[in-house]
C-alpha cells in the first residue's frame, strides 16, 4: 500500500492472473504480465513500472523490499541484478549509499547487511547492530517507526507514544 500525493493505492493480483490497483475507491487495470509491488507500482521482467506507464522507473531489479509511505512520499529498497543497491523515492531511482555487497533490501530505504546491521541507503547511516529481523516501517502521523528483532539478549520494544529503549530480559 502507498499513500502519497496521488492518494491511497494498493495493488491486486486477480484470480485470472491479471493485476490492477485501487486508487481513491476506483479499480484500474494494469497491463498484462505485471506483478504487484506496492501502490500502483508493478514489476515486469525485472523492471518496475508506475501504473500503466510504459517507461520503467527502475530496471535490472533482482529483489524488491517492502514499501514505506508517509502520506506524501514513498520509498522502496531495491537490489539490482549486478549486486548494487538503489531505492525508489516517489518514482525516482536513487543509488543507495553505504550498503555493502550481499545486503538484503528490507523496507523504506533500509538494507539488512550480512553482518547483521541495518543501514539507511539514503544516508549511509547505520541504524542498528545485531539485527536478526526487520519489520515493516510505519508512519504514525509524525514519526517513522521500524520494529526490529535483535540477536543478542536485548530487544528494542516499541510502545505507542514512547521512544524505543534497550531492555535486558535478565534485568530485575
Amino acid at each position: 500500500m502507498i499513500s502519497d500525493s496521488e492518494g491511497l493505492m494498493f495493488p491486486i493480483l486477480k484470480n485470472d492472473g491479471l493485476c490492477s490497483w485501487v486508487q481513491n475507491d476506483t479499480e484500474v487495470l494494469a497491463p498484462s504480465g505485471r506483478n504487484p509491488v506496492a501502490g500502483n507500482l508493478f514489476e515486469d521482467g525485472g523492471s518496475i513500472f508506475h501504473g500503466n506507464d510504459s517507461a520503467a522507473l527502475a530496471q535490472h531489479v533482482k529483489t524488491v523490499g517492502a514499501s514505506y509511505s508517509d502520506g506524501t512520499d514513498y520509498r522502496i529498497p531495491l537490489e539490482k541484478n549486478d549486486g548494487s543497491f538503489t531505492y525508489l523515492q516517489s518514482g525516482t531511482e536513487t543509488t543507495a549509499t553505504g550498503v555493502p555487497s550481499g545486503s538484503k533490501p528490507e523496507c523504506s530505504s533500509y538494507f539488512h547487511t550480512t553482518d547483521n546491521r541495518l543501514v539507511d541507503g539514503a544516508s549511509g547511516t547505520e541504524l542498528a547492530k545485531e539485527v536478526e529481523k526487520v519489520g515493516r516501517s510505519a508512519y504514525n502521523g509524525s514519526v517513522e517507526r521500524t520494529p526490529l528483532t535483535i540477536t543478542s539478549r536485548t530487544c528494542l520494544p516499541i510502545r505507542h507514544g514512547h521512544s524505543p529503549r534497550r531492555r535486558d530480559p535478565d534485568a530485575a
